[in-house]
C-alpha cells in the first residue's frame, strides 16, 4: 500500500502515488495544476527538478490526494524539511517527523473508523456494486451468513463468499460466533479518483434494473429536464447536499432493518 509514512521524500511519495494509478500517471500532473492553481510547468519543476512546494500548495496536494489529517500532517512536514535550509531546522523537523511515523504506526496497528484503500484494493472494491452490497448487507442480523446475503442479493454462493473474504481481510467486515457483522471501518472515494465514475455508472445501472418493479409506495425514480436560471441550478444542488447530509446524519443515528440505494442525478446540459 502506497502510504506517505514510508517516505522521507515527499516528491518520490507523490510521483509513485501517481504511477500507481490505473492510468498509470498520466495526466495526473495537468489535473494536479488545475485543482491546485498551479502552473503545469512549475508542477514539473518541483516533481522533476530542485524547486519545492510551498505549504500552501503542499496542503492543496495533500487534498487532491485524499490524505487524511494524520497523512497531511506528515506529508507537510516532509515539505517542510525539503525546504529549511539550516541544519538546526532539519534535526528539528527530522525529530518530529519521526514522531508522527511513530503515531501513525500505532494508530495504524489499531481499528480504525476510518481506512484507506490502496489503489489495488479501490479497482477491485469499486468494480462491481456487489462489494458495497454485501458489505452493507451484513449491518443487518438476517444477512449474517454467506447463504443468507447470496440469496437476498440474487448473486451466487461462491462470488459471494469471494467478496466476503476481501472484507473481512481488509476490515470491512468482521467475523463474531460464526456470524458475519459489518467492520468498523468504511471506504470514501474522492471525486478525483479514475474509479468513481464505474461506482456511479455499477449503482445507476442497478436503478434501471429496479425501475420497472418498483414499490410505489416506498420509492421514487424522478426525471425533469427543463430550463431555468442559473441562480437556480446553483440553489438545488444547494438542496441536495443539505438532503445529503440529512439523510447521512439520520442513517448513522438509527438502527439498520433493509438495504436502499441513493441515485442523483442534477446536471445541466
Amino acid at each position: 500500500m502506497n502510504r506517505v509514512f514510508h517516505y522521507h521524500d515527499y516528491k518520490r511519495f507523490v510521483i509513485e502515488r501517481l504511477e500507481a494509478l490505473p492510468s498509470g500517471g498520466r495526466g495526473e500532473f495537468q489535473k494536479i495544476s488545475k485543482r491546485c492553481g498551479m502552473h503545469p510547468t512549475l508542477v514539473s519543476q518541483i516533481f522533476k527538478g530542485p524547486r519545492d512546494l510551498s505549504l500552501e500548495q503542499a496542503y492543496d496536494i495533500a487534498a487532491y490526494l485524499d490524505l487524511n489529517e494524520l497523512e497531511t500532517d506528515y506529508f507537510i512536514r516532509l515539505v517542510q524539511y525539503s525546504r529549511c535550509g539550516t541544519e538546526r531546522a532539519r534535526n528539528f523537523l527530522r525529530s518530529q517527523i519521526e514522531k508522527t511515523r511513530a503515531e501513525a504506526s500505532r494508530v495504524e496497528n489499531r481499528v480504525h473508523a476510518k481506512r484507506i484503500l490502496s489503489d489495488e484494493e479501490r479497482a477491485i472494491f469499486y468494480s462491481t456494486w456487489a462489494y458495497s452490497a454485501v458489505r452493507n448487507a451484513t449491518s443487518l442480523p438476517q444477512f449474517s451468513s454467506v447463504e443468507a446475503i447470496a440469496t437476498r442479493l440474487k448473486l451466487s454462493r461462491t462470488l459471494v463468499d469471494q467478496i466476503v473474504q476481501f472484507l473481512l481481510e481488509r476490515g470491512l467486515c468482521k467475523m463474531e460466533d460464526g456470524k458475519l457483522l459489518v467492520g468498523p471501518q468504511s471506504t470514501h472515494i474522492p471525486s478525483t479518483s479514475p474509479l468513481v465514475t464505474r461506482h456511479h455508472a455499477n449503482w445507476r445501472q442497478k436503478g434501471l434494473e429496479k425501475m420497472d418493479r418498483m414499490d410505489r409506495e416506498r420509492e421514487l425514480f424522478f426525471t425533469a429536464p427543463m430550463s431555468l436560471s442559473e441562480d437556480d441550478v446553483v440553489w438545488f444542488r444547494e438542496q441536495i447536499l443539505e438532503l445529503i447530509e440529512k439523510l447521512t446524519k439520520r442513517v448513522k443515528e438509527t438502527k439498520p432493518e433493509t438495504l436502499a440505494c441513493l441515485n442523483l442525478d442534477w446536471f445541466t446540459f
